[in-house]
């Protein structure tokens, strides 16, 4: 059996080329919407974008939406920021 590998020359050795698997690209995908989405949240909230990230992986917001991303990402931005606004809250976030 043969195997081919593709590869691209960086200027001094060749460099394997790693294909995109559909795992990649979902995940790809998750972190440009949670982007978005934690960009409406931070401003909902008027908080820095790096407060709304931490507060949001502190309180559970960011596992799960990682874990419902196939539902969640279906939704509005600002529907989805309300679920993770009562996630938070029943994980001890305070924001109001």
């Amino acid at each position: 059996m043969e195997t081919t590998v593709k590869a691209y020359f960086d200027g001094t050795a060749f460099v394997p080329v790693t294909p995109v698997t559909t795992i990649q690209k979902n995940t790809s995908d998750m972190i440009e919407d949670f982007v978005l989405l934690n960009e409406v949240f931070a401003t909902r909230y008027d908080i820095s974008w790096r407060d709304s990230f931490n507060y949001l992986k502190k309180h559970g917001g960011l596992d799960f939406y990682e874990k419902h991303y196939g539902y969640e990402h279906t939704q509005s931005y600002e529907n989805t920021a309300d679920t993770l606004a009562r996630i938070c809250k029943r994980n001890g976030g305070k924001l109001e």
